[in-house]
């Protein structure tokens, strides 16, 4: 009798049970689940906007925030730098051969256009091809055609560790620029880095540069005039100082404390010497995030002269 009371109380609960399940699988609630799936794809979305737009709350500094490129997970960048004459003698074709240049290398304007594909908030790859045009305010296109060299591949890394913003690159080159083949160049791998940190409560930041790399050369034998112009390792460090004007606009200073370099026509690890330190005087000013620009002079403080002081003028622009 008590099985039998016991199996009569489960088929009620069961009958009980039947509107429940039906209630779970009528048409009503299977648009619930979906508006609910639709809403997650939603939060989604939100969570990758919110990482890719992450990075300016992290870096605040105009130069670093247009350097890394742009927020989106894929862009474009142009990347455009001015290498002038003398500030006394704007109308020359060629540089001072300053900070320890042995070879004598013309005016011109380069830099690289490519895609950049962006992992998360403060990492991205950026594949590029360089130009170069020689004289660019001197001659026409048709006398100094602007030619296609030096295709790059670059990982950025930009992002806040603790006050300090830093922002690192390494690079891979390949050499295709006539004036670097000639000397027998074939490429170059480079790490470079910028950190940055508020001074107090003030305007001012301080921090400095690190930059270096090492340049693959053929190994056929070379004149000796060539092989006093392979540099195939470089290291230089930079402290500098700004102001932040404005949100926008920035005054800077640096000076190449460290500026070693190694020639192939001294191997070993005593080859390294201490080349002619520069100091560099600028400004820098971001129209928007993206669009950034930036004049100024370097030369060299134990001889200064305007014959010896170059302008150059530096911009980075990401879409």
């Amino acid at each position: 009798m008590n099985l039998f009371l016991k199996a009569v109380g489960i088929f009620a609960i069961g009958l009980v049970s039947i509107p429940v399940y039906a209630e779970v699988l009528s048409p009503g609630a299977a648009t619930d689940l979906k508006l609910d799936s639709l809403r997650r794809d939603e939060i989604r979305e939100e969570v990758k906007k919110e990482n890719h737009e992450g990075l300016d709350k992290e870096i605040t500094d105009i130069k670093m925030r247009a350097q890394s490129g742009s927020q989106s997970k894929y862009s474009a960048s142009f990347f455009m730098d001015y290498a002038g004459p003398a500030i006394n003698r704007l109308h020359d074709n060629v540089r001072p051969m300053i900070g320890g240049a042995k070879n004598q290398k013309p005016v011109s304007m380069s830099g690289n256009v490519g895609l950049r594909y962006r992992f998360n908030t403060n990492n991205s790859l950026y594949a590029a091809t360089g130009f170069n045009r020689a004289d660019p305010m001197h001659s026409s296109e048709r006398e100094n055609p602007t030619s296609i060299n030096t295709p790059i591949i670059q990982w950025n890394n930009t992002r806040a560790i603790k006050s300090w913003q830093v922002g690192q690159d390494v690079n891979l080159a390949f050499t295709t620029l006539p004036v670097d083949r000639a000397i027998h160049q074939l490429g170059s791998v480079g790490y470079s880095a910028t950190a940055l940190n508020p001074l107090g409560q003030s305007r001012f930041d301080g921090g400095a540069s690190i930059r270096s790399y090492y340049t693959f050369f053929e190994t056929t034998k070379v004149s000796d005039a060539d092989l006093e112009k392979q540099a195939d390792s470089v290291i230089m460090i930079s402290p500098s100082i700004q102001y932040r004007a404005t949100d926008k606009l920035n005054v800077f200073s640096s000076f190449q404390l460290f500026n070693f370099m190694h020639r192939r026509s001294n191997p070993g690890l005593d080859g390294f010497k201490s080349e002619t330190r520069t100091q560099r005087f600028g400004l820098g000013y971001a129209f928007t995030r993206d669009l950034y620009f930036s004049p100024d002079v370097s030369f060299e403080p134990t001889q200064m002269a305007l014959n010896n002081t170059t302008f150059n003028l530096s911009s980075r622009m990401n879409f």
